[in-house]
């Protein structure tokens, strides 16, 4: 879904490794140990028109696929 999102490669760099911990504390909880604590808020900066939106509302869908979140959405 983000290879179709130019530019924004910190952020996408991010997502994934926000995912990945997601994994592993899921199977974390699965064999009984702690999971490791995983806060979802983010800011994007950067000037106008670089995508920061667009790109927030794909994280948010990505979230919900990834059962992170309840819902697909983000504040504006």
């Amino acid at each position: 879904m983000f290879d179709k999102i130019v530019g924004q490669s910190k952020a996408k760099i991010h997502l994934e490794q926000l995912l990945a911990k997601a994994k592993v504390n899921e199977l974390r909880k699965k064999h009984g140990l702690i999971d490791a604590a995983t806060t979802l808020h983010s800011l994007f900066l950067g000037i106008p028109g670089s995508g920061k939106t667009t790109f927030a509302r794909v994280m948010g869908l990505q979230l919900k696929e990834s059962d992170l979140l309840s819902s697909g959405h983000f504040i504006e």
